[in-house]
């Protein structure tokens, strides 16, 4: 589904939109593509684009968050990643057959900002990731041997 390129819609030369939920969309920019290669291989960034809102401060705003430059190829398998991380979020809340029910959980940030390992936007930590340096001090070990 979205880890085929031709599932985006192109709204601009190079730029490709994907949109989910009618909450936000993806989006990929690519930077450099030789017309004489597979497009797959072009230079490329991926960013998720939405209107948000904090309701603890009352600010709503547009934001365009850049997730990784890397090949049109590893920009879709991210993306994919991502959408499957929102799906599964999305079902914690839902409690079938009585519908939707809130499920209180807290937040990565206070414990796990400044982290190398920390990626906010998605609230997790990304040791294992297969494009993630593993030689990097960890803050939960620091703050555990405290």
């Amino acid at each position: 589904m979205i880890g085929d390129l031709k599932k985006w819609t192109e709204i601009g030369k190079g730029i490709y939109r994907y949109n989910v939920l009618d909450l936000a969309y993806f989006e990929i920019h690519i930077m450099y593509h030789a017309k004489d290669t597979d497009i797959l291989t072009a230079n490329a960034s991926l960013y998720m684009a939405s209107d948000w809102s904090n309701s603890k401060d009352n600010l709503n705003f547009f934001e365009r968050k850049l997730f990784l430059n890397g090949t049109v190829m590893v920009c879709l398998e991210k993306a994919d990643f991502y959408l499957r991380y929102m799906i599964e979020q999305i079902e914690m809340l839902v409690d079938k057959g009585k519908g939707v029910e809130i499920v209180s959980r807290e937040s990565n940030y206070e414990k796990c900002n400044g982290c190398p390992y920390y990626y906010g936007e998605i609230d997790q930590c990304m040791v294992g990731e297969d494009d993630v340096p593993e030689n990097l001090e960890k803050k939960c070990k620091n703050d555990e041997s405290e």
